[in-house]
């Protein structure tokens, strides 16, 4: 079954960050692990079964450097970053997006160690987005590694997520039809998370300076 996975949260200071979720919104975060492959590490929090928020920055144990570091180290206190679908078939999903025209960096492995010492796997499809960004997701196949929403608990839920794009016709065909996703065609990228909440509803949103993601 096809989707949505989860939502990558940008930031600076992981820390930072989940603490200002903590006071501003009441969403708790708990600490994920470190991606060595990456320079990054995460905190996540449940959005109901099958999906979660990821606030992801750069780990300050890293000296490595790349466009994603760079890009997360801008993001005070913390922003809409990326999206991920989840698919049970990769390298089909790759033929279909090469059938379309997108291109694809192929099928990445990737870990994590958790504040527990145990190691999660999963597989992710990263497509050449373009001028797409970060509207075009990437996608992870978590394999035998248990959902990391079973063991978190929080009260946020996804109500919807939008995805404003000039290329909406391409992203519905690779996409196809996905529950609480809405794509529009607008000049302007642009996406939107809303949540619920107990003390209300909740709407985050990308700026002007679109996000390229992964």
């Amino acid at each position: 079954m096809v989707e949505i996975d989860h939502f990558v949260l940008g930031a600076a200071d992981l820390e930072a960050a989940a603490a200002h979720l903590e006071t501003a919104y009441k969403i708790d975060f708990t600490y994920g692990g470190q991606h060595p492959s990456w320079g990054t590490h995460n905190s996540l929090a449940g959005l109901g079964e099958g999906c979660y928020l990821e606030c992801l920055a750069p780990d300050p144990a890293t000296e490595m450097q790349s466009p994603v570091l760079a890009a997360l180290a801008k993001m005070l206190p913390f922003g809409l970053f990326h999206w991920a679908v989840r698919h049970p078939d990769l390298p089909a999903l790759a033929e279909r997006a090469k059938g379309l025209g997108i291109g694809v960096r192929g099928l990445v492995d990737g870990a994590r160690t958790t504040a527990e010492g145990r190691e999660l796997r999963w597989q992710l499809l990263f497509c050449d987005s373009g001028q797409m960004g970060a509207a075009l997701p990437f996608f992870i196949d978590w394999q035998d590694t248990p959902h990391p929403s079973a063991g978190l608990s929080g009260p946020a839920r996804l109500t919807g997520f939008e995805v404003r794009s000039p290329h909406a016709a391409l992203l519905r065909e690779l996409l196809g039809d996905i529950d609480t996703l809405h794509i529009i065609e607008a000049a302007q990228p642009g996406l939107k998370l809303d949540l619920t909440l107990p003390s209300g509803s909740v709407c985050w949103e990308t700026g002007l300076d679109f996000p390229q993601g992964f």
